[in-house]
Formats: structure tokens, C-alpha cells, sequence
């Protein structure tokens, strides 16, 4: 929400706070399915252990791998806007040259805190975390009184939807990643589905608060890559730009590493069960961490943020999870069929168990199809590395022998 207000306004102007609201009620579909799929595990895993669970270690893979991808684009992606907000504050990082270098610091120096330690990794998330909110609840509090309505509410044309789509969907994803820990959970079955729910529709709201401010407030405003910042500056003047700027950056950085700190993990877990190369499963004798996995998480991100814009990644980013998304749904049907479960009950249980999935279906298959042929070829690249990496270790196992059988099986 620190890139996309200008965007989402430029795109479909006094429409944008409402267009959030739509996005995030058909969006609470999808989060309503992974709710009704975190009842039936308390086991680690997330997407990739539905998929796998309801069609095998194939499709549970490249949902696995589909999620990594999607996190390495969005890597990518914040790592740019938060080199965009940091401009705000030091021009010199507004020079093509000193924000590439500023994205290789940045990167370069969360992952060396990831390697060393996830104790340490932890402590500067939580420091970002104390940092960011505040400044922005203010901004939208302020905001809420001093701006005026909307002079005249236009519906846009739905192709100016279309178009902006991906990007708006883009501050929703994420939310699945709150179902890879779940074996480390206290009650999973009960306490995440209810968190999920209560956290999309709090997000929503939030979301609409900022869009509407910013929407509102769009006509005294220059057009720029930092929304928030020119917000804060019209309302509250230099000093407000300034703290709003820091603001975003912790914020920002907060998700860079919050990215740095679970993504390896998902590599790392998928070569302990034998689906990417031991390599990935390296751990660090010195600091005992999946030093090998972080290294190539930083890496990839490092080479996707130096190469791409903030809308293709954030495509990416969005196109990547859809698919993932449209495969666990579909493993939500296979696992109740399994369970026995009576789906024709009650009106309810026929909204719950074929209503909502079928919303949550079309929601995917129309976003995913806005996506531009730029956004496909890069994902498929991504997929086509998957699957070599898979095959290696595949085929690495086959040649182990008899001994690897049950990690194979």
C-alpha cells in the first residue's frame, strides 16, 4: 500500500477505495478456503502439504515452488519501493546508479543477518515492526478529517479494472504464509483459520481508509512513486513527509526481511524431503542456519530487483500465487471427499463447501488472466528452473540407491 494508492487512483480514479473493498471481499474467498484447509492439518507445510496431500509430491512441489517464486518477486518488488521511499528522504538515491547500489546494500546485508543467525534476524523484524505502524494510522487519521468527499463518484470503464487487477491484488497476497508454521502452532486447527479470516478483513479496512484519504486528497497532489510520503507532506507539511518517509522504510524493510527470514526455509524444507537438491539442505556449521538456501534466496531477489519494474514484479508476484492458490482450492475439494464429509448438509455447508470455492475459482481464473504475456514468460522461466531442480533431485535420489527409499517414497 506504499506503491500502489497513486496507481490504483491514476487507474480508475474516485472508483479506487471501492475497488479495494470488491478486491477484498472476493479476495476473503480464497482466504476462507486456506481457513477450511488449516482444520484438517497441524503439520508444517502450508500450500505445498495440501496439494501434495490431495494430488502427490509432484503437484505439492511446483505449489511449493510457485509460492517461492512468488516470494522472490515480491523480494524484488519491495526492495525497490523501499529504495524509492528512502530517495524521498536522501535524493542521491534517486540516480539509477546509487539505488541499484542501495538495493545490493540492502539485500547483501539482510541476508549476511539471516546467515548469522535467526535470533538476530527476528530481533531486527521486531524493531521494524515497532517502527512503522504509528506514523501511518496517524496519517490515516488525519486524512479521515481533513479530507474532503469525492465531489462525484464514476464507475470506471471495466477494462481500466482489468488493467490494474494484478497490481491491486498484489496487497493481499502473502496471507498463505501464515499456514507453512502450523505445526509449531498452539491449536492450529482453531486458532489460525479464525486469525486468517479476521486478519484479511481487518487488512481490507485498512487498505480502504488509506485508498480513500489518498483518493480524496489525489487532485493536490504531484504525481510520484512515493503516494504515501506526498500525502503526509500536503497535510502535515516537510515534517510529516519525513516521518512518513521513515515510516515506510522500516515498513518496507520489515517485509524485506520477514521474506529473507521464512522463504529460505521453504528450499530448505524442500530438500529435506528430497523434492530440490541436498544442496538447499546445507546448514551452517558455525551459525546453524540453511546458509545455502538464504544465500540463493538473496541472490535471486538481488538479480530479479536490478532487472525488473515494480508493476511486472508485483504481477509476478500475484500470478505466481494465484496458481497456487487455484491448486489448493482444488486439493480443498479432494481432502473433504476423503474426509467423508457431508457437503450437501445444510444450505450453509453447500454455500461453505461449493459457494465460496467457486467464487474464490473465478476470482483466480479472471485475475490470472489479465496478466500480461511479459509476467508469463517470466514466471515460466521460474517454472522451468523448478522442474530442472526437481529432476537433479530426483534423479540424485534414484542414484542413492535402496538407501534413500522411504526419504523417496
Amino acid at each position: 500500500m506504499f506503491a500502489l494508492p497513486g496507481r490504483l487512483d491514476a487507474a480508475v480514479g474516485s472508483f479506487a477505495p471501492w475497488l479495494i473493498l470488491i478486491f477484498g471481499f472476493l479476495f476473503t474467498s480464497i482466504v476462507i478456503c486456506f481457513a477450511d484447509l488449516a482444520r484438517y492439518f497441524d503439520r508444517t507445510g502450508g500450500a505445498q502439504l495440501y496439494a501434495g496431500t490431495a494430488f502427490g509430491p509432484v503437484v505439492g512441489f511446483q505449489t511449493g515452488w510457485l509460492l517461492y517464486l512468488s516470494r522472490v518477486a515480491a523480494l524484488g518488488a519491495n526492495t525497490m519501493v523501499l529504495v524509492a521511499y528512502a530517495g524521498a528522504l536522501w535524493p542521491v538515491l534517486n540516480d539509477p546508479v546509487a539505488s541499484s547500489i542501495a538495493s545490493v546494500v540492502v539485500l547483501v546485508t539482510f541476508t549476511a543477518i539471516n546467515v548469522i543467525g535467526v535470533k538476530r534476524a527476528m530481533e531486527a523484524l521486531s524493531g521494524f515492526t515497532i517502527l512503522k505502524l504509528l506514523p501511518l494510522i496517524g496519517l490515516v487519521i488525519w486524512g479521515l478529517f481533513e479530507a474532503a468527499p469525492a465531489p462525484q463518484f464514476q464507475l470506471p470503464e471495466f477494462t481500466a479494472v482489468e488493467s490494474i487487477a494484478l497490481v491491486a491484488l498484489y496487497a493481499f497476497v502473502g496471507f498463505e504464509g501464515a499456514n507453512v508454521p502450523a505445526g509449531e502452532m498452539r491449536d492450529a486447527k482453531r486458532t489460525l483459520p479464525k486469525a486468517m479470516i479476521t486478519t484479511i478483513i481487518l487488512a481490507t479496512l485498512f487498505y480502504f481508509a488509506i485508498q480513500w484519504v489518498y483518493t480524496n486528497s489525489a487532485g493536490s497532489l504531484a504525481d510520484t512513486e512515493t503516494p504515501l510520503v506526498a500525502l503526509a507532506e500536503h497535510y502535515i507539511g516537510p515534517t510529516g513527509a519525513i516521518v512518513l518517509g521513515l515510516a515506510a522504510v522500516f515498513s518496507i524493510a520489515g517485509n524485506v526481511m520477514a521474506g529473507v527470514v521464512s522463504a529460505p526455509r521453504m528450499t530448505f524444507g524442500l530438500a529435506e524431503d528430497g523434492l530440490l537438491p541436498r544442496w538447499f539442505a546445507h546448514i551452517s556449521p558455525r551459525f546453524g542456519t540453511p546458509d545455502r538456501s538464504i544465500l540463493f534466496y538473496g541472490g535471486l531477489g538481488l538479480v530479479v530487483a536490478l532487472s525488473g519494474t515494480f508493476v511486472l514484479l508485483a504481477i509476478v508476484t500475484s500470478l505466481a500465487r494465484l496458481l497456487s492458490y487455484l491448486l489448493c482450492i482444488a486439493a480443498l475439494t479432494v481432502i473433504r471427499k476423503r474426509a467423508g464429509l457431508d457437503t450437501f448438509a445444510s444450505i450453509w455447508a453447500f454455500v461453505r463447501h461449493w459457494g465460496v470455492p467457486a467464487v474464490a475459482t473465478a476470482m483466480c481464473l479472471w485475475a490470472a488472466s489479465q496478466s500480461t504475456f511479459e509476467a508469463w514468460r517470466v514466471l515460466g522461466l521460474f517454472v522451468v528452473l523448478g522442474a530442472l531442480l526437481y529432476w537433479i533431485a530426483r534423479y540424485s535420489l534414484t542414484k542413492a540407491g535402496p538407501d534413500n527409499e522411504e526419504l523417496d517414497a
